[in-house]
């Protein structure tokens, strides 16, 4: 009897923590005025979202968040879906008491989740805006693009020793700044962006690309989302998803409104920031007025 309490007792509390409603993500909020809810992409934390953020929070209330198993965030071990990831977000505002209607802000993978949090609950929201929209035709074309980041790949492809590198080295990673620099090439992270985004758990890394990108195309997103205006925001130089087949896909949307910068990669937000903030405020902005 005694092992058959302990049995159903470890059940719940594994149901318990499998529910995204049950974790509190890490959270930041400041400056004033409107909402503005920011969501980082599959590799990193909201710290991507620093170089932007000091801009923003001139006339905004700016909110950051650590998504479901990175950053500061809890790290259940579970399987990450678009549902896991949005349910948590809603229920870490609520719990910090940040009220909607606001606007979201997505980053790469995360102008998916802001486009999948608008589609659940439309009234929340009110605006959309996608930096980087991943947006491939189907599966194999997500592949293709993903193949170029060494860890997309390695959690894609390799299986269990796949698992063991990048347990390893994001292990080493997260306690050794400089080496996280040295894994991110220095292209894209600072030191301290580096080493969030080695305290992301590969099950959370590699559900999150299956479930959140692979097997999440961008298109039905954009269409059930309709209700809500949608911004997006693109680095012509953009070598993660085309360009040209995000501007030939969001011209069948009139609610779409598409800005190319010029000469820019696929993380505006790192690579230019001040055009970057300075074109979501003139866009929250405009659609306020």
């Amino acid at each position: 009897r005694d092992a058959f309490c302990y049995t159903r007792a470890m059940t719940t509390a594994r149901k318990a923590l499998a529910n995204p409603q049950a974790h509190t993500l890490h959270l930041t909020q400041v400056g004033r005025g409107p909402v503005l809810v920011l969501i980082h992409g599959v590799a990193g934390s909201g710290r991507i979202w620093a170089p932007v953020v000091p801009l923003l929070a001139k006339r905004l209330t700016v909110v950051q968040l650590d998504l479901l198993g990175y950053g500061h965030s809890p790290k259940p071990h579970l399987e990450y879906t678009p549902e896991v990831h949005v349910t948590a977000i809603r229920a870490t505002l609520q719990q910090h008491g940040v009220r909607p209607p606001f606007a979201v802000a997505g980053l790469s993978m995360g102008s998916l989740l802001a486009l999948e949090y608008a589609r659940r609950w439309p009234a929340e929201v009110t605006q959309v805006l996608c930096i980087g929209l991943p947006y491939y035709r189907d599966a194999a074309e997500a592949r293709h693009y993903l193949r170029r980041s060494p860890w997309a790949r390695l959690a894609l492809e390799w299986g269990g020793l796949g698992r063991l590198i990048i347990t390893t080295a994001w292990g080493v990673g997260r306690r050794h700044r400089w080496l996280a620099t040295s894994f991110s090439r220095g292209r894209m992270y600072d030191p301290g962006q580096a080493q969030e985004s080695a305290m992301n758990t590969h099950q959370a890394f590699r559900t999150t690309l299956l479930n959140a990108m692979i097997n999440n195309p961008a298109e039905p997103l954009v269409a059930d989302a309709a209700a809500t205006p949608q911004y997006y925001l693109h680095g012509a130089n953009d070598r993660w998803a085309s360009t040209s087949a995000v501007q030939q896909m969001l011209a069948r949307y009139p609610h779409c409104q598409l800005t190319v910068l010029p000469n820019i990669d696929h993380n505006t937000v790192v690579f230019a920031p001040e055009a970057t903030a300075a074109w979501m405020l003139h866009t929250l902005e405009q659609a306020d007025a």
